[in-house]
């Protein structure tokens, strides 16, 4: 399938996909080596179909996370102009799967610090957060005494799973 072809497919059915369908285009984008760049453009379209290609680049990173490791840099700047759909929080995701590339790493671990003190975020992308700042205490150990004390102060403010996460990960800083 050319990529036009699968773009056309995408911007017409995307916004009505399923897991198992995403999974499909997935697989087709990985094996195709197709640039995920081609399909930028769909960021700009209703916030529906915008949702469900992050979701899609998810699915993507799940199949092979080198496809979408290089373009993390330019998503990111990308993100600041998207302002239909909160693109930011899907790089809970995107770097739990794929590991933060170094320029993206202050405002990786900015971003990640906010979202675990944050009210209005679930505790889903709390936890990947948790996972990906984990992660980045292995590299930067100075980050250890940081996440420890945030942990300690937002543990009984989140639910008993992520109260239970928290407590395992402390254990073990």
């Amino acid at each position: 399938m050319s990529n036009k072809t699968l773009f056309e497919e995408l911007k017409s059915n995307l916004a009505a996909s399923n897991w198992d369908i995403r999974k499909k285009w997935a697989q087709s984008i990985v094996l195709e080596c197709i640039p995920i760049n081609s399909f930028y453009p769909l960021l700009t379209e209703n916030k529906k179909t915008a949702t469900r290609f992050l979701w899609l680049l998810s699915d993507i990173a799940s199949e092979n996370k080198g496809v979408i490791y290089d373009d993390l840099p330019t998503l990111l700047k990308l993100s600041d102009s998207i302002t239909h759909v909160d693109m930011k929080l899907a790089f809970t995701r995107l770097w739990q799967l794929c590991g933060v590339p170094v320029e993206n790493e202050s405002e990786a671990i900015e971003l990640l610090f906010s979202y675990l003190i944050s009210r209005e975020i679930d505790v889903t992308p709390k936890s990947r957060a948790l996972f990906v700042l984990v992660g980045l205490t292995n590299k930067y150990p100075e980050l250890k005494n940081e996440l420890k004390q945030t942990l300690l102060i937002e543990r009984d403010k989140n639910t008993t799973d992520f109260r239970n996460r928290a407590d395992k990960i402390l254990s073990k800083l």
